[in-house]
């Protein structure tokens, strides 16, 4: 699915000259990807879990102290495809389809290069990797392929005043939704120092609950220290995550004599409930 339309985008720039070899391409191009797109939702028909491919780009040690989320700076690339995605997938798909067939039939004789179409495939790349994308740097990178090829396509229009103003105009919206997303995803890193969305949301059966929701409001997901804990008072979430991540564990009072042997200390602490007394000499 994302191989298709970046082929087609180098086929076009790099060997179509004429307005029908272009829209040609690129009507092949989007033909083939929502192909690829219906022959992965038939494979999602009877999973309830998407399909997952992941392949580590970058990483780079950016310090050596501190918390250890951000002493490693990674960027995969993770392709996930659920059964949103590929409706998703599906509806853009169509949408260009349908733009590449008007100017394949209606818009012949208006004019403009022929880059406009490999312009088309340029962006069915963009909305594939983001609608696919699970890591945020990733998915940044394909919005901003996205957002500039939708430039491109504006500015083939730009010798006509009118269009030009219009296209301006139009240009407003997704220049401010690149800003937030940037902002968006620099708040998240530096909160939780994970661009991985899959670990960002938490997920449950039943959906997000209230601790659920206030874990990943602290971020403090991937601190929490095992062990048993006690809750003698009544504690809110925000309460009982804090404790999770202090470590204050419920320590068991265990006395033992002065000069006993191991197999008599193992059989006091056996005898506690705390294992077998193999186990004891063992870890002794």
């Amino acid at each position: 699915m994302v191989i298709a339309p970046l082929a087609t985008f180098v086929i076009a720039v790099s060997s179509v000259r004429t307005r029908r070899g272009s829209v040609n391409t690129a009507m092949l191009g989007a033909l083939v990807t929502l192909a690829a797109t219906l022959l992965v939702g038939w494979g999602l028909a009877k999973r309830t879990t998407g399909f997952t491919a992941s392949y580590v780009y970058l990483t780079a040690n950016v310090g050596l102290n501190g918390p250890i989320a951000f002493q490693n700076f990674e960027v995969d690339i993770v392709l996930h495809a659920d059964h949103l995605a590929v409706v998703a997938l599906a509806v853009v798909e169509l949408c260009l389809i349908g733009v590449l067939g008007w100017h394949r039939i209606a818009g012949r004789n208006e004019p403009g290069p022929a880059r406009f179409q490999a312009l088309i495939s340029a962006l069915l790349f963009g909305c594939v990797g983001t609608l696919l994308s699970t890591d945020l740097a990733e998915l940044f990178t394909f919005w901003a392929l996205a957002g500039g090829a939708t430039y491109l396509m504006l500015a083939h229009r730009w010798g006509d005043e009118a269009a030009a103003r219009s296209g301006r105009i139009a240009l407003v919206l997704p220049f401010l939704t690149d800003l937030f997303l940037l902002c968006g995803i620099a708040v998240l890193y530096s909160r939780y120092g994970q661009q991985n969305l899959s670990l960002l949301v938490p997920a449950s059966p039943a959906g997000v609950g209230v601790f659920e929701a206030a874990l990943w409001t602290r971020g403090a997901a991937t601190h929490i220290r095992s062990g048993e804990y006690e809750f003698s008072t009544p504690l809110t979430p925000f309460g009982v995550i804090d404790k999770l991540v202090r470590g204050e564990v419920y320590l068991h009072p265990v006395i033992v004599p002065e000069g006993l042997t191991i197999d008599d200390v193992a059989a006091i602490v056996s005898g506690q409930g705390f294992g077998t007394p193999d186990a004891f000499r063992r870890a002794a």
